[in-house]
Order: structure tokens, then sequence, then C-alpha cells
């Protein structure tokens, strides 16, 4: 297949196949804007990003949060917000707490960004050190409440928090003292702060969903099952459509972070940046491949009938 495009913007395609075995083509193009000034509106990067043809991750891959998903998803049901960034505290003097959000038409998601924590053992109870006060941090989920429970150093394979295997502040009860000394997270909810290693705290970020959390993972079956079945290789219909994009459709659960909004309040559109998004058309027409007759066509095979012993067919 051949792609001739006259926008200068990075495109590539790619293959699939659906749960009923029926196989599609995605044509993916991707455009860079660069932020405007105030009151203006994006204008062409002149630098495009490339395509991502795989996760990139922040660490290694499969033990740290991904910072960018592969732009070849196979179906692409919705739009995807994905951020990554830093927080900058206000006028340039050190917080302890700076409120960072997003807003796209009616969606918000806003949570507070707290200065680098740890827990502290007193007696039989647990408390936060005051955080250490900041002027500019980076987060996503990899610094978002969960993890291991890095006090048990000693296990193979210590407890992990489900929610976000990736993250800071998550312990076990069976952690007692050892406790003391270990990072909290650097992002919490509004209305949720973090107040136990034990707590089910929602982990806040706004980067892509790992496809390990569990929504994600309830989407995906084994390929090969038993008995008779309708759908091809044997998973279900919504597997990828659903698993290839980085918010997650299934992430307006309330029981996940990338949708759940933080606070009923909104976001003050004074807070930061405020624009309308580009809006980009791409007619793409698809032309059949003329058939050219050969210019040296090939002898035709005899038929069986007429081989002959000595004769090559």
């Amino acid at each position: 297949m051949l792609i001739r495009t006259s926008t200068r913007y990075p495109c590539q395609f790619t293959m699939g196949m659906d749960a009923e075995g029926r196989e599609f083509l995605s044509l993916v193009i991707k455009a860079t804007y660069d932020f405007p000034n105030p009151g203006g509106v994006p204008t062409k990067a002149k630098v495009q990003r490339p395509l991502i043809m795989a996760d990139e991750y922040i660490g290694a891959p499969g033990f740290s949060a991904p910072q960018w998903e592969t732009d070849f998803a196979f179906r692409k049901s919705a739009c995807d917000v994905v951020a990554q960034g830093v927080a900058y505290a206000p006028g340039g003097k050190a917080a302890e707490r700076v409120r960072v959000g997003l807003r796209v038409g009616d969606w918000t998601k806003q949570f507070d960004v707290v200065g680098p924590r740890q827990w502290r053992t007193l007696g039989p109870s647990i408390a936060a050190t005051r955080p250490y006060p900041f002027t500019r941090l980076a987060f996503g989920y990899e610094t978002a409440f969960g993890g291991p429970d890095r006090s048990r150093t000693d296990e193979k394979s210590p407890p992990v928090y489900a929610e976000n295997p990736y993250g800071l502040g998550f312990a076990t009860v069976r952690a007692g003292s050892r406790i003391d000394g270990l990072d909290l997270p650097l992002t919490e909810a509004v209305d949720d702060p973090v107040t136990s290693p034990f707590g089910a705290h929602r982990p806040m970020a706004l980067g892509p969903i790992p496809r390990v959390f569990p929504a994600a993972c309830a989407m995906r079956v084994p390929m090969m099952t038993t008995g008779r079945t309708t759908s091809f290789p044997s998973c279900r219909p919504t597997l990828m459509s659903g698993i290839t994009n980085a918010p997650r459709p299934i992430s307006r659960s309330p029981r996940l972070p990338q949708a759940h909004p933080s606070s009923s309040s909104v976001l003050p559109r004074k807070a930061g940046k405020s624009f309308a998004c580009p809006t980009l058309t791409f007619p793409s027409p698809f032309f059949a491949p003329r058939h050219r007759p050969a210019t040296n066509p090939a002898p035709p095979i005899p038929s069986p009938s007429t081989v002959r012993p000595g004769n090559s067919p």
C-alpha cells in the first residue's frame, strides 16, 4: 500500500483483526501543535512528533508506568485525553501543595500535587511527615498511590497494590515498624487524602492508564478456550478496541481515576491556559490497484491427464 499525503504529518497504516475474524486496515495520521499564547490559537509545530510504534515506559518495561502508548490502536471509539507534565508552584514561590487539573469540554479532572513526604511510626499509630516545599515537581502513575510493599524487601514477591502496581506509599499491616521512612505518593485526590498506607486510595495522574489496571485486565480473556465459540480468536468483541485505547472506554467507571472527578468543583478558567483545539479534516480516498497484463506471461501448467512419463509438467 502506498500513502500519498500533502499534509506533511507523519502517517502510517497497520492491519488488525476483530473478534469475528474480519481484517481491518487502520490509517494513523498524527499532528503536533504548539501551545498558543493567551487568547491565541494553536499553531502547527515546526517539528512534528513521530508516530509511536510501541509503548514507551518511564523505566523498565513491565516494571514501570507507560509514558506514551502506541499510536496504532485497532479502533478509536472516543478521543484520548492524555497529559504528561510537571506541577509548578504559583509565582515561582515554593509550596507544599499545588492543585493541578485539566478540562476538555465538559470533562474535568483535578487533584493535588504534594511535596515529598515519608511515613513515620509513632507507637501504634502511623502519620505522614510535613510535605517538603517545591517549585517544580513531576508526577505520574509511578508517583501516585500504590506500588509494592517496599518494606518487605526480604520477600521475592511482596504484596502489590492492584489498582496501581507502580506507585508509592502502599504497605501491608505485616510491615509493622518497617513502614517508617517509606515515601508517600506525590499526588492525591482532593476528596481522598492519603492518610494511611493500608487505605484503598485512588491513584491520581493524567497519563495513559496502564493495561495492568484491574478494569483493563477485565477485558483480557484467554486466546484459546475449550468448547464451541462464535468469535475469533476466542476473544470478546471489545477486546481489541478497549485494550488499545489509552484512557480505556471502561475508565468512565467511578472506580477508575482517569474518569472520576476528584472534586465536585470546577477548575477555574483563569488557573491556567485555555484555548480551542484545532479542527482537522483528512480526506482519505482509497484507490484499487490497476491490473496490468503481464509482459511475459508464464506458460500454462498442463493438466494431469496430459502429463506423460519423461515429460516435465
